[in-house]
């Protein structure tokens, strides 16, 4: 379908998939965004719950709020809020927030140099080790995964959920895949590229219902907990992601910070989309409390309430009913699609060979100390080096001879004998160099000021006294001192 000059067409499924939702638009200048556009970009949204951006590489997260906002314009804040006694929630070690753009959070796992004001930060992304009751065997870690936790992107607490979400995909990793496993006694599983983000229709899980649970969805309500994401952070989850086991591990609600009443979140189990008219279900699952029934009868038994909750909503989450979109940034409505991210591995394998971690050297920088090649140089995957567009990385030497030199791509996947790590030297880019020479600039100028700053007081106590006493002032203290940080005017 063609609107205006813009192209939308359905998105790309897995070949599993039975799933209907999901469109790609191509054509859109998300950065100077017009009324015409926008209103298409609003209808494609409120039909088909997912959209999808091409072509979107360098969006600034200043473009990807504004379009965010453009659903709701009474909003300015980030979906959460200001969490507080952040370090107990258990979103609290997945997102780094843009210093300029506060309403956008980075989440990823790694070394990251620098990025939009961030700077030598390291971000990890979550494991389901740490998060559900058992884990994948280490020795399955590297090829099999889990979906880490199933969510809306909601507070539940004061806040309102979101009408819009947006999901921009800055760098992900490329070549292998990994096998989702449920191991919740089904045997389900799902190849996945790493770093997926997998979608479900709250209205293919409402369809999925029989009549008396339609009945029961439609009118019931969810009591969340207060402060969700620090109260369940005791609890550990199921092994598909979808709700918590109950093990009374919950923190008690008086260790957590003040609660008001009137803050609590009870939402309707079913949401109604305005244009289509159709109704999509819509909890959290690891954060319910409480089923508010028609009649006013309160289920306050947790473990029932979870269990009623995981029984609705299981069947949509089967890998049949799964969207996957790859692309640039994703936009989603947040309150009719339920989404998960999968794990990455605990831990990359190492070469074993005389590749080592240089102790004196920065973090993401590696000591080649075999034979040829000396000095720091990164460690890097040669599946990722063939694939990658960056000319000035340079590869110094391959581990088995006989792989060819000259970086050829090849069409039918990576040759068996392919080494799976090399030594490459990394030239620093113009960019790079220019950044952190301003920033040695402003660490010498903050300096500078410092000093400053400590001779005017000095200066001004010296002056005061003086006027005190009906001295004289010197001719070196007539003058204030200067700030470096001002250039001198020219008289």
């Amino acid at each position: 379908m063609a609107a205006g000059s813009l192209s939308v067409k359905p998105i790309k499924k897995h070949s599993r998939s039975a799933v209907d939702i999901g469109v790609e638009i191509e054509g859109v200048d998300i950065e100077n965004l017009t009324d015409a556009d926008f209103e298409v970009v609003r209808n494609a949204l409120f039909e088909n719950q997912i959209v999808v951006f091409e072509g979107q590489a360098g969006l600034s997260p200043h473009a990807q709020y504004v379009l965010t906002r453009r659903f709701d314009l009474a909003s300015s804040n980030y979906s959460h809020g200001k969490t507080l006694d952040a370090k107990r929630s258990v979103l609290h070690p997945d997102l780094k927030t843009i210093p300029h753009q506060p309403q956008v959070q980075v989440i990823g796992n790694g070394f990251v140099e620098f990025y939009e004001g961030l700077e030598n930060i390291t971000l990890k992304h979550p494991h389901h080790k740490v998060f559900h009751k058992t884990a994948i065997p280490e020795s399955d870690d590297l090829d099999f995964t889990r979906f880490y936790r199933w969510h809306i992107d909601a507070a539940l607490y004061d806040l309102n959920p979101p009408k819009v979400t947006s999901l921009m995909a800055v760098k992900v990793p490329q070549g292998r895949h990994q096998t989702v496993r449920y191991d919740d006694g089904t045997g389900d599983e799902l190849e996945v590229p790493l770093g997926t983000t997998a979608f479900v229709s709250g209205y293919q899980m409402y369809d999925l219902f029989s009549e008396h649970d339609k009945a029961f969805a439609r009118t019931s309500k969810i009591e969340y907990a207060p402060h969700p994401y620090i109260w369940m952070s005791g609890a550990a989850s199921r092994s598909n992601g979808l709700g918590m086991l109950s093990e009374d591990k919950e923190i008690p609600l008086s260790d957590l910070p003040p609660i008001e009443e009137s803050k609590i979140k009870i939402l309707p189990m079913c949401w109604k989309n305005r244009v289509t008219g159709k109704l999509a279900l819509q909890i959290h699952p690891s954060a319910v409390k409480a089923i508010h029934l028609a009649d006013g009868t309160v289920m306050n038994d947790l473990k029932e309430v979870r269990e009623i909750v995981h029984r609705l909503q299981r069947p949509a989450i089967a890998p049949n009913h799964l969207a996957m979109p790859k692309d640039n940034i994703v936009l989603y409505k947040s309150i009719f699609s339920p989404h998960g991210q999968n794990s990455p591995p605990a831990r990359e394998p190492r070469p074993k060979s005389n590749l080592f971690k240089a102790a004196e050297n920065d973090k993401a920088l590696w000591s080649y100390g075999g034979k040829g090649t000396l000095g720091a140089l990164r460690l890097f995957s040669v599946h990722d080096l063939l694939h990658s567009k960056n000319p000035r990385i340079c590869p110094s030497e391959w581990h088995n001879p006989s792989f060819p030199h000259d970086g050829i791509r090849f069409e039918h996947g990576d040759p068996a004998n392919m080494p799976r790590y090399c030594a490459i030297s990394h030239l620093p880019t113009e960019a790079r160099v220019a950044r952190k020479a301003a920033t040695q600039a402003c660490k010498q100028l903050h300096r500078a000021r410092s000093k400053a700053r400590k001779e005017e007081r000095l200066w001004k106590k010296r002056v005061a006294a003086l006027w005190k006493a009906c001295q004289p002032i010197p001719l070196v203290d007539r003058n204030p001192i200067p700030d470096p940080g001002q250039s001198k005017r020219r008289s």
